[in-house]
């Protein structure tokens, strides 16, 4: 004869291994302590997000700054080095000046010998 295997069809599995001890009873005063259990887990959890955002925002900031302070170094090497350039044109342009003053004179005090 052949045996029938068990089914679980039209049954809750989980009946199976509920727990066949009583609940405990739970009244106003349980539930409101639970309630300001949640609410202190709450503000935990808060506190901590604030602390941990703070922090976030304290790094960037930092990141900020630090790289600013970078364009604020590249732009002073920059400037000074187009300083330095402008400086030595500035001292170019005044010896072709007084080459040119000289050349002009030189001219001039020819010119008045040939007459």
């Amino acid at each position: 004869m052949a045996q029938r295997r068990k089914t679980t069809i039209g049954r809750n599995p989980l009946d199976a291994v509920q727990d066949n001890r009583p609940a405990p009873e739970r009244g106003p005063a349980a539930a409101r302590e639970a309630a300001d259990d949640t609410g202190a887990a709450s503000r935990r959890v808060f506190e901590a997000w604030v602390a941990g955002t703070e922090e976030t925002l304290r790094a960037t900031f930092d990141a900020q700054n630090a790289a600013l302070a970078a364009g604020l170094s590249i732009m002073d090497a920059t400037a000074d080095s187009q300083r330095r350039l402008v400086e030595e044109w500035r001292r170019a342009a005044e010896q072709a000046q007084q080459a040119a003053l000289e050349a002009f004179r030189s001219s001039v005090r020819a010119a008045g010998r040939r007459e």
